[in-house]
């Protein structure tokens, strides 16, 4: 069976989109799958290191899987730059597409929106069956954002979006906000949520009960604009810090200002600026009793942070906004503090509750947890499903 995977975040990107698609094509190569790969040059988090001139293409091999990355100049600190950049990879994919020889069917992700209008045209051209991998709801994400539109593009896109939704033959969802939004408008039948993959500790939770004091409270990750940084700053000073220490760990759009805010005379705060490999980040989730995603309450709709589940497994609490849905295997999980407001004083409210839980928990409450995360969002499961997706959508052709 030949697969395409056409995205624009891939391996060594370090992001959730990222690894949803270099998981699953891995996995899928595993299976005895012809797995290719149509992406552009690693961009994440600033998009200023090109491993090759723009002018040329790469084709390499990466766990048996075939990559042809082309290059894309990268913009993902300015809005109207993005859409610029979006473009270009519409166009120069459709151009790199033309050394491919017609798969079996055709699998397309977004972000961007532009790789998966790629994907769609591909399977035309070729007569493929197309299923459309959706991570966000376009272009109801640019009003999220907060983006100006002329009063025609809106229009314009939700066409496009439109036509997708019409001519895929099935489209996964990673979220269960997103199947229930597109459960008003699309054929449930031809609707699938597979959750982001994880990468999970082998063993049990490294956490273990004891109390230190204080409690450590810690973020890693992008310091992306779906986050509410400001809020979390407030938190910090909002707190006694006797009773809790904050880490924060990785850069991004509020990198300004948590440095400005880290200047001020505050000894319950630490800041790694910049990315930590996955065993260095393990080791320093042993030293965290509690974690905080400040995720901000109109972004909550459209995206869902793979990172949750990957810090139930290691055993720590983590606080979140009250308006993020869950799926099942966390809505009643102890792990989980949901804060009854987004502001300083709800997530204050949440950590001292966190702190409480953190106080109670068994070893048995550990061992359940690491287990039910690497049961639920183990990334053979991501390709399992897909490989029952891809079966469905052959069958039908």
């Amino acid at each position: 069976m030949r697969i395409l995977i056409v995205s624009s975040y891939f391996p060594p990107d370090i992001c959730p989109a990222a690894t949803r698609a270099g998981e699953l094509s891995r996995h899928l190569a595993a299976s005895g799958g012809e797995v290719t790969v149509l992406t552009c040059n690693p961009r994440y988090p600033r998009g200023f290191d090109f491993p090759a001139p723009l002018s040329k293409h790469r084709s390499y091999g990466w766990h048996g899987v075939q990559v042809e990355e082309f290059a894309v100049p990268a913009a993902n600190e300015s809005p109207p730059r993005q859409a610029v950049e979006e473009l270009r990879f519409y166009a120069r994919g459709l151009k790199a597409a033309r050394r491919l020889s017609a798969p079996d069917v055709v699998i397309a992700t977004s972000p961007f929106f532009s790789a998966a209008c790629l994907g769609w045209r591909l399977a035309r051209l070729w007569r493929r069956p197309f299923i459309y991998d959706m991570r966000d709801l376009y272009p109801d994400i640019l009003r999220f954002r907060r983006l100006p539109l002329p009063p025609t593009l809106y229009p314009y896109l939700k066409g496009w979006a439109n036509r997708l939704y019409r001519d895929t033959s099935v489209i996964v969802v990673n979220q269960p906000s997103l199947l229930h939004t597109l459960s008003g408008f699309v054929d449930p039948s031809r609707l699938r949520m597979v959750m982001n993959p994880v990468s999970l500790p082998a063993g049990p939770a490294q956490r273990r009960p004891g109390v230190r004091s204080p409690l450590t409270v810690g973020y890693a990750g992008r310091w992306g604009r779906g986050y509410d940084f400001p809020a979390l700053l407030s938190t910090i000073d909002h707190v006694d810090p006797s009773g809790f220490t904050f880490r924060l760990i990785g850069g991004g759009y509020w990198d300004e200002e948590v440095r400005r805010f880290a200047a001020g005379s505050r000894p319950n705060l630490s800041v790694h600026y910049g990315w930590l490999a996955p065993e260095q980040l393990a080791v320093d989730y042993a030293s965290w009793d509690i974690a905080i995603l400040p995720v901000e309450p109109r972004w909550c709709l459209s995206m869902w942070p793979a990172k949750i589940p990957e810090l139930v497994a290691h055993g720590i609490v983590t606080v979140i906004s009250r308006e993020l849905p869950l799926p099942p295997a966390l809505a009643t999980c102890r792990f989980i503090v949901q804060a009854r407001e987004s502001n300083a004083e709800g997530y204050a409210t949440a950590l001292e509750e966190a702190g409480a839980r953190v106080r109670t928990l068994t070893p048995e409450d550990y061992a359940f947890a690491s287990e039910t995360m690497r049961r639920e969002f183990d990334p053979v499961r991501l390709a399992a499903a897909y490989s029952e997706v891809i079966r469905l959508v052959l069958a039908e052709k």
